[in-house]
């Protein structure tokens, strides 16, 4: 009898672990790394999500473990109060750091990159990351897909398409593009050819100038996630990749 308890209790304190990877398809270097674990014998799944990848998916070289340790980061126990401590105590497997979905959204609320160029991509990642996880877009043993909503278009500038493709906008992706008729220049300003903007690579928006001593607003082309992937297409054929 004993023996047999034993063995029942065994079984029910097992975990089963099932890994994914999530990869934004528009912007591959976005990706989001899941762990889910349910008790055998139980219905719920517990996700978790993996530190190491978040901060990789918009180029910021910064660890995500060593921004909530409050020895190496200063100030980190005041912005990520006790985050730190759930991961390093309960959130530590094969040597990786995981977030627990209540850690996460913390974290997603609170961390705000120190550099501009990262500060819209970080934006666009944390949208995706909200569409994925929190919104019900993709559901853990869903039987039958429901249709998803369709995600607001992300656009990037110049600078950050040529920094996804890790080149330069001055000596690299802006003279490639105008050598190719996709871009010309007007008035100091990058402007796409028409028939691009009707093949939906990009847009042009009004915005307001940097400088306060220039009034009105000045066109800025933005690149869809069309004319991010013709773009890289085109810069790896270049490149001979």
């Amino acid at each position: 009898m004993l023996i047999l308890l034993f063995k029942v209790l065994n079984n029910m304190s097992k975990k089963e672990r099932i890994y994914q990877t999530l990869t934004n398809k528009e912007f591959p270097s976005f990706k989001l790394e899941l762990m889910f674990v349910r008790w055998k014998g139980g219905k719920k799944d517990y996700v978790y999500i993996k530190t190491s990848s978040i901060l990789k998916s918009i180029g910021v070289k910064d660890s995500v473990s060593s921004l909530l340790n409050s020895e190496v980061s200063t100030g980190s126990e005041k912005k990520y109060p006790d985050l730190w401590n759930n991961i390093n105590t309960r959130g530590k497997h094969k040597g990786a750091y995981y977030f627990n979905y209540r850690d996460f959204e913390t974290f997603l609320n609170n961390y705000y990159p120190n550099r501009d160029d990262r500060r819209e991509l970080w934006q666009y990642y944390r949208s995706w990351v909200i569409d994925v996880l929190y919104k019900g877009r993709v559901e853990v043993n869903e039987e039958e897909e429901e249709p998803k909503p369709k995600p607001k278009m992300i656009l990037l500038t110049l600078t950050q398409t040529a920094k996804m493709l890790d080149c330069g906008i001055k000596k690299d992706l802006a003279p490639l593009l105008v050598s190719r008729h996709f871009l010309y220049r007007q008035n100091g300003f990058l402007m796409p050819y028409q028939q691009h903007q009707t093949a939906g690579h990009f847009r042009v928006l009004n915005r307001k100038p940097r400088s306060k001593h220039v009034e009105g607003t000045v066109p800025q082309t933005m690149v869809t996630p069309r004319g991010f992937q013709r773009i890289k297409s085109l810069w790896e054929t270049y490149k001979g990749l």
